[in-house]
């Protein structure tokens, strides 16, 4: 996270805030893009661009694998929880 400039705050509001997408192999990305910036802003305020288009790739157990920022998802990615 450091290597890409995302901060713990950043992270911490991509995981209550994000939307849940599989990506395979038994992962999970939490990913904020426009859909839920919608939602996150009015939290958020100002700030809600800092958090716009960043991806969190979460292992099974809830670990982050990595994160970063994108413009738009991956077409692999598959919705739902």
């Amino acid at each position: 996270m450091a290597q890409r400039g995302i901060s713990a705050w950043v992270l911490r509001m991509v995981l209550e805030f994000g939307e849940w997408l599989d990506a395979g192999e038994g992962c999970h990305v939490l990913y904020l893009g426009r859909r839920a910036l919608r939602w996150a802003r009015a939290a958020l305020g100002k700030h809600a661009e800092m958090v716009a288009n960043v991806a969190v790739i979460l292992a099974d157990d809830g670990t982050v694998v990595t994160a970063y920022r994108t413009t738009r998802p991956l077409r692999h990615w598959r919705g739902g929880r």
